[in-house]
């Protein structure tokens, strides 16, 4: 599928430059933010230089007992 994505987009111009390299993540937490089930949901943007390049939000698969723990979590579902 990679491959497949790849030459899909080849003549879409897409750049890398180099003169603002720094990638920033920004990530939140709402603490059980589903009334349902309680559950918390995860957030999580990636930017490099000033351009979005990834996003998530993610019902977290476990329910929070603390605002704490929810925080907790949205990290390790950030670093993966």
């Amino acid at each position: 599928y990679i491959i497949r994505y790849l030459r899909l987009i080849k003549d879409m111009n897409l750049r890398y430059r180099p003169e603002n390299p720094n990638l920033i993540g920004y990530l939140d937490a709402d603490y059980g933010g589903d009334k349902s089930s309680r559950k918390s949901t995860t957030i999580n943007v990636f930017l490099l230089g000033s351009k979005v390049i990834s996003w998530l939000s993610r019902k977290q698969r476990f329910i929070s007992i603390l605002t704490t723990e929810a925080e907790y979590i949205a990290i390790l579902t950030c670093l993966k």
